[in-house]
């Protein structure tokens, strides 16, 4: 099942899964959750993407390139906006 959203700044409609390998499983999703940056676990995927899905899954492979695999919470965190 597919439904449209309208995400980021530019408000552009892109289709996005229920069943989103960034909010419902994956290695994002296990290392924003393991990192407790929230203080709920359902804060996360209750967010607006910034990017389509496919260039966040490309950053965040970046980035657990660039840190070993191993991000610790302020990585993951980021800088604060």
């Amino acid at each position: 099942m597919v439904h449209k959203a309208t995400t980021g700044p530019e408000n552009v409609n892109q289709e996005m899964s229920f069943f989103s390998p960034i909010y419902c499983y994956g290695d994002l999703l296990h290392t924003v959750q393991l990192a407790n940056i929230f203080r709920d676990s359902k804060t996360f995927v209750d967010k607006r993407q910034r990017q389509h899905p496919n260039e966040t899954l490309q950053l965040f492979e970046k980035f657990m390139a660039e840190t070993g695999g191993n991000p610790n919470r302020d990585q993951v965190q980021g800088p604060s906006e």
